[in-house]
């Protein structure tokens, strides 16, 4: 099962100057669900942070406007296993952001999204 807060603890340890750094700090910052069981949906400064400074490895995979709704974000927290963030322009998401080599994977290999997250089992 996941574990954000753990993954938060252990993420904490990676960044500069992490010494006077809480995980109460940052969770609400990072993490769009503060739910403990909620998924590992990424803010805009969370995705900052893995990307800028934890330099964390990524995959990009394009949303088609007609496939992203309530129900395709609620899938997505509930089945994915790794952080990930919805990239938006101009209000239109337009990326769905992996930090999951293997969901990366086959999302690209379903070549689409809604297909992936109605299939994927982890």
């Amino acid at each position: 099962m996941r574990d954000k807060r753990k993954l938060t603890e252990e993420l904490i340890k990676h960044l500069p100057n992490n010494a006077s750094i809480t995980v109460d700090d940052v969770y609400p910052v990072w993490w769009y669900n503060l739910r403990s069981e909620g998924g590992l949906r990424l803010t805009k400064q969370g995705y900052q942070v893995f990307c800028e400074q934890l330099e964390l490895e990524h995959w990009a995979q394009a949303i088609d406007i007609k496939d992203i709704d309530l129900r395709l974000v609620l899938d997505l927290d509930k089945r994915l296993q790794n952080p990930y963030y919805i990239e938006f322009d101009k209000k239109i998401p337009t990326r769905l952001i992996f930090f999951g080599s293997k969901e990366a994977v086959l999302a690209r290999l379903y070549g689409n999204v809604r297909k992936f997250i109605n299939r994927y089992r982890y």
